[in-house]
């Protein structure tokens, strides 16, 4: 007896061919009258020209009175290059056809599938389009569909749509500093209106989009780090990806590029990456080496590593008064003649705390070391340890002068009851004029000291120790003296922005150092 057959059902999905917009796709169901219209849709609606691809078909769930669910092994797919599904899913060329074995029912409403490799522009409804009409049967290669998805003429908006997939030969540069704006080239084919990614983030193209072998754009900035993939897409189309194919280094790039050391002040511009995240408030050059962000001046490559006591490679000078403008820019000065001392001035303002308020004049970086008394309530020893900005310095010690006043500011100060040991480098005092941090490369000058000594640490209010010994055992007065920086010679140097100025700073994990690039060189020279 022969096998009653049942009823047959057919699914013809149509995609968009606009990337980014899902497209609707309707499915029709047999032409009783209880059958309706189905809708369908498929994901992603575009794909690379030879497949290899993987794309979901979905339909309501429950399909109508549940007599159209796709069932595993009796489901096949068909990309159909022509306006109407074929009237058995045996007609299309082969390598357009999914069979039942290969379709993979998700469940009774969905289907995923590999695009076959004979999904290409050559075997598509239109040459220039690339456009397909995906259609889903149940049953075998001889069974006709009832009906088709199709109003029988293109229809893009909802069709599956094929593209080139692009190659690439080359990428240039592979490294690029942090801040990016740069140039990238990439050659190879299949790249008109390609869209580029450098690890994620979107490349702007510069050159025409109708270019198909060359794509030009401008560089994006992205923290420093990788290397990243670069990923270029072809809409409507293949994408490729190369992994590890681009660096970003920690690189600045500085403005001016040169200056004389015969000018007091030059200011930079640099541009970098990371900058808001650092701590710069204690660039004002007396304490370059310490935890602190710093913007240095090097020869060479700096190098924090300890050698002795030192580091291996260090900063020339620090660039002073570092604003951080944003994460990507900051500005800073260089005294490149050194920090101008001051000479004994009164500025008139008042003291709240550590905090000295100028009401009438201003403070310079030269301020910084500065003596202040003059005032009752004024500590002995109280000098400006840094400023905040131009009418606010910070003061090593705690004062209250609540009236605007002339208060005194001289580049020295004395104190009575220092005491030397003959041979040593260790001078200590009662406190009278207390050391502190700001007092390290100041001079120091009396009895028993040799001419030109330097204070090279401070170990606490009543302790320091000298860049050279006592000549012999006195006690005394003695008189610290603020000094102007050196006068940085004549070459060429590297801008470095550290995270960390300390010694053996490298060995932290957080440690951020910029290397050096074209963009960071900095030449000192007479013109």
């Amino acid at each position: 007896m022969q096998e009653k057959k049942t009823p047959l059902r057919v699914k013809a999905v149509r995609l968009g061919a606009v990337v980014g917009v899902s497209a609707a796709a309707v499915l029709f169901t047999a032409t009783p009258s209880w059958a309706a219209a189905e809708t369908a849709t498929v994901a992603p609606t575009f794909g690379p020209s030879g497949g290899g691809n993987s794309v979901t078909l979905s339909g309501p769930s429950p399909l109508v009175d549940g007599t159209n669910a796709f069932v595993q092994g009796t489901t096949a797919v068909v990309f159909a290059g022509a306006a109407t599904c074929p009237t058995t899913y045996g007609t299309p060329t082969a390598g357009t056809i999914v069979a039942p074995a290969d379709v993979r029912v998700v469940s009774t409403s969905k289907l995923a599938v590999t695009v076959p490799s004979g999904v290409t522009t050559a075997n598509s409804l239109s040459g220039t389009t690339g456009t397909f009409s995906v259609c889903a049967y149940n049953g075998t290669a001889s069974n006709t569909p009832l009906a088709s998805a199709s109003d029988g003429t293109p229809n893009p908006a909802r069709n599956y749509t094929v593209g080139p997939t692009p190659t690439v030969t080359s990428i240039t540069p592979a490294t690029s500093p942090a801040q990016g704006g740069g140039t990238i080239t990439i050659a190879g084919t299949n790249l008109a209106n390609a869209t580029v990614t450098v690890g994620g983030t979107s490349v702007t193209r510069t050159n025409l989009a109708s270019n198909a072998t060359s794509f030009v754009g401008t560089i994006p900035a992205k923290a420093a780090g990788g290397p990243y993939a670069v990923v270029v897409a072809v809409p409507n189309g293949g994408s490729l990806t190369r992994s590890a194919a681009f660096t970003y280094t920690n690189g600045v790039v500085s403005s001016p590029t040169t200056s004389p050391n015969t000018r007091v002040r030059t200011d930079l511009d640099v541009q970098g990456v990371g900058f808001s995240s650092m701590d710069f408030s204690t660039s004002n050059g007396v304490t370059p080496n310490d935890s602190n962000a710093h913007v240095y001046l090097v020869r060479g490559d700096y190098n924090p590593a300890r050698s002795g006591t030192s580091k291996t490679t260090g900063q020339v000078t620090e660039c002073l008064n570092v604003l951080a403008i944003s994460d990507t820019n900051l500005v800073c000065s260089l005294y490149l003649n050194g920090v101008p001392l001051a000479s004994t001035r009164n500025v008139t303002g008042t003291i709240s705390g550590t905090t000295f308020t100028a009401t009438s004049g201003s403070f310079t970086l030269a301020d910084i070391g500065q003596t202040v008394s003059g005032v009752t309530g004024i500590q002995a020893g109280t000098v400006i340890s840094s400023l905040i900005d131009g009418t606010k310095a910070t003061l090593n010690k705690s004062a209250s002068v609540s009236s605007a006043t002339a208060i005194t500011l001289a580049p020295s100060r004395s104190f009575t009851d220092a005491t030397l040991t003959a041979n040593s480098a260790t001078i200590t005092s009662t406190a009278s004029a207390a050391f502190n941090a700001v007092d390290v490369g100041r001079t120091i000058s009396g009895n028993n000291i040799p001419a030109g000594t330097t204070i090279t640490a401070v170990t606490n209010a009543t302790t320091a120790t000298m860049s050279a010994p006592a000549s012999g055992t006195a006690t005394g007065s003695y008189v610290i003296t603020n000094n102007p920086g050196p006068q940085v010679p004549n070459g060429t140097y590297t801008v470095t922005v550290v995270n960390n100025g300390s010694v053996d700073a490298q060995t932290s994990d957080a440690y951020v150092k910029s290397i050096i690039t074209s963009g960071s060189t900095f030449t000192v020279a007479d013109y």
